[in-house]
């Protein structure tokens, strides 16, 4: 896989939340859909939210960031 920069490829608020998957991934093992609807992700926008930061980007970046982190 290629190996991206969050500095430069992503913007602060994408990496705010990048931050807050990868905690709830390390203590969950792993992050789904459902998940962006509860918690700090349900109170700052939930899925809709995510969907917008991210777009067609997200599927495969929560695929990536489960098989990575959950290791």
């Amino acid at each position: 896989m290629k190996e991206r920069s969050a500095q430069t490829s992503f913007r602060a608020e994408q990496r705010e939340w990048l931050d807050r998957v990868s905690e709830h991934i390390a203590t969950g093992l792993a992050i789904e859909p459902a998940d962006f609807e509860t918690g700090w992700f349900g109170q700052h926008g939930s899925l809709g939210k995510v969907h917008a930061l991210f777009g067609d980007q997200l599927k495969p970046l929560i695929t990536e960031l489960n098989t990575r982190l959950a290791v």
